[in-house]
């Protein structure tokens, strides 16, 4: 999160997390109405058509990002899209009882901080699940305004577009609401791209990151990039075989861990390493809802050794995370310490961009 330059200092307490008190408004605000995101998104949308429908468009190549914060918290949908979808019946299927949290003391110590669940009835979570579905019908509505005005350009059969996300969104699985966490509903995201040179209406079965867009734009361009980058062409990856070999990659270096978290996924596999705690594997073929953790069972070593070797190919995860926790003691005595920290505004989502 970014404010006025200093982002969210409160993250740079993992010593010994406080109490996150903002953790309530994910529950209180769900529902349906306007938001300043929602305002702003419209306000984004409406700036892309005019600018993708400016006739300079077609005197010369151009490229173009469109960042949308929905479905970002606070799950606040336009009435037009929050009624799309009956809170009853999903606050049913949201539902989750004590012996669906998990025991790993990695994950305990993170839910002690990310604590929204508490705030949680079957009522807020039929709220915050018609308001997030709510939000990715109106994103979806938003991305078809922006794809009409190049259509209407006549471009879009030479543009390439890629549709993307930061991350995902765990809408109370496992116990837990927004992100930080190595499950596929967060750590999971949407990579659909179209154009020149991609292949039409494949699901490609390569895992692949955000590291690959850098990759795909340059060559796109025709433009070089620098050789440390590590990612590869997405349609490169797209026409070729699929290559269940290969492997992607994420860390965490934020609040409500004491320590780094590492994960990497390939084929059907999903290996996370916590420094100080036991690693976790998961079958995600076997296992999609990421239930059963395969590190403690018999049988399993071989393919555990293989996720800590592809692991260690990328960073050796002790020295990074002591890196990263030196940093952040660092940062934190440069805004005056923990006192000083925690007397500041935790705000529980960042105010949105002025528009120009």
């Amino acid at each position: 999160m970014h404010v006025a330059g200093e982002g969210w200092p409160l993250s740079l307490l993992r010593d010994d997390p406080p109490e996150y008190a903002a953790a309530a408004e994910l529950a209180d605000e769900a529902g349906s109405g306007e938001s300043d995101y929602v305002r702003y998104d419209r306000a984004v949308t409406e700036a892309a058509e005019r600018w993708i429908s400016d006739p300079a468009r077609k005197a010369a190549p151009w490229a173009a990002m469109i960042s949308w914060v929905s479905p970002h918290y606070p799950l606040v949908a336009p009435e037009e899209f929050y009624c799309l979808y009956d809170p009853d019946a999903l606050g049913e299927l949201a539902s989750r009882g004590p012996d669906d949290r998990p025991a790993h003391a990695g994950l305990r110590e993170m839910a002690r901080f990310w604590d929204y669940d508490r705030h949680f009835d079957s009522a807020a979570a039929g709220r915050a699940h018609a308001g997030y579905f709510g939000l990715v019908s109106f994103l979806d509505h938003n991305v078809g305004r922006a794809l009409a005005a190049l259509d209407a350009t006549g471009q879009t059969g030479n543009t390439l577009v890629v549709y993307v996300s930061d991350h995902g969104e765990m809408l109370g699985d496992h116990g837990f609401w927004t992100k930080s966490v190595m499950y596929e509903a967060s750590a999971g995201v949407p990579m659909i791209m179209s154009g020149p040179g991609v292949s039409r209406g494949r699901r490609v079965g390569t895992a692949t990151s955000l590291l690959d867009l850098a990759p795909t734009f340059a060559a796109a361009a025709g433009a070089e990039l620098d050789p440390c980058w590590t990612g590869t062409d997405l349609r490169a990856l797209a026409a070729a075989p699929d290559d269940p070999d290969r492997s992607v990659f994420s860390e965490y270096h934020d609040a409500g861990a004491s320590a780094g978290c590492f994960m990497v996924r390939w084929d059907r596999w999903k290996y996370v390493a916590w420094t100080g705690n036991a690693a976790q594997m998961f079958d995600l073929e076997a296992d999609p809802g990421e239930f059963r953790d395969l590190a403690g069972e018999t049988g399993f070593d071989g393919v555990l050794a293989d996720g800590a070797a592809r692991l260690a190919a990328i960073c050796d995860p002790d020295a990074v995370s002591a890196a990263a926790l030196a940093d952040q003691r660092r940062r934190a005595g440069e805004r005056g310490g923990r006192e000083a920290i925690l007397a500041a505004d935790a705000f529980g989502h960042t105010p949105v961009p002025q528009m120009s």
